[in-house]
């Protein structure tokens, strides 16, 4: 069974970084941010197939 790590603030910074380097090793990755479109681009760049959903209130 694969780790498993939630990352929030994924879209940028510290976040992105510490989604990037799980992935790298290994680690199913659920990525949160506020912004749709910098979590799109790191799907778009870990070739996810399946991805993004957005909740508002």
């Amino acid at each position: 069974m694969r780790e498993l790590a939630v990352i929030t603030g994924a879209g940028s910074g510290i976040g992105k970084a510490m989604a990037r380097r799980l992935a790298t090793e290994g680690l199913s990755v659920i990525a949160i941010g506020r912004r749709s479109a910098p979590l799109e681009a790191l799907a778009h760049e870990w070739d996810v197939q399946e991805h993004a959903a957005r909740l508002s209130q």
